[in-house]
């Protein structure tokens, strides 16, 4: 990251913006004691304060009142140089999709680096690409529709030469068949600890608490689904996209 500022000119702007996001830390800590001796003070006012606090949030009277939780948005000072860029970047190529991930383990913990271990996840993984969700959409005149809402509607997509079609984005162990589960029961015992074990030393799969033993095979704890939610089409902002997940 270092290296990647300097390359656009972060220099000083960067250090300023650093030296600011500090300054403004202390600021909040000491607000945030200030605002505990007020508390054990004068508690009645406290309390009318946050009723009347919360009576105007629901009058409407606040109309462009919105919540923010998106990390890269929390966590970045917003006039540091990296956030410039990112905002560059999302007006340019549109926001980063939004991943849900599913994280996958033994219930005793035992190793997951296993060929029955992967059908399960197969199966898994069929039941997730095969989930829909009914979703009431709002319609002019106070009619409704209701939608059966799948993956295939919210994704990310991306289009695969090898497949010549495009196909939602997803990340998992199962790359390595190709998410085709008759590749992976063709495979021996062997064959799948094989490629496990030479995909995660190239670093192209993610497996969680990973050991090599004194043979070289990689055993595991767990690993990760991960499909991608497109931010860039209408679902992700009409509640389609929360509906399904």
């Amino acid at each position: 990251p270092t290296h990647f500022l300097r390359g656009f000119g972060g220099g000083a702007r960067q250090l300023a913006a650093m030296v600011a996001h500090t300054c403004i830390g202390r600021l909040v800590e000491r607000g945030g004691v200030y605002m505990g001796m007020v508390l054990t003070k004068r508690p009645k006012t406290v309390l009318f304060t946050s009723l009347f606090t919360a009576a105007v949030l629901a009058s409407g009277i606040v109309t462009n009142f919105q919540m923010e939780a998106r990390s890269t948005f929390l966590y970045t000072p917003q006039h540091a140089h990296l956030a410039q860029l990112r905002d560059d970047m999302w007006d340019t190529f549109g926001e980063t999709p939004d991943p849900f991930i599913v994280i996958v383990s033994r219930a005793d913990g035992g190793n997951v680096a296993r060929k029955d271990v992967l059908l399960r996840l197969f199966a898994l993984h069929d039941q997730i690409m095969q989930t829909h969700a009914a979703f009431t959409r709002e319609e002019p005149g106070g009619m409704s529709t209701t939608l059966h809402v799948g993956l295939e509607d919210v994704c990310f997509r991306r289009y695969v030469h090898e497949l010549e079609r495009s196909v939602c984005g997803v990340s998992s162990v199962l790359q390595l068949w190709l998410y085709d589960r008759e590749a992976l029961e063709g495979d021996s015992e062997q064959e799948v600890v094989r490629k496990i074990t030479e995909a995660h030393k190239n670093h192209e799969v993610d497996l969680g608490g990973a050991q090599e033993l004194d043979d070289g095979r990689v055993v595991a704890g767990a690993y990760v689904l991960m499909y991608y939610l497109s931010k860039q089409n209408s679902n992700y902002d009409n509640g389609m996209t929360l509906t399904w997940e």
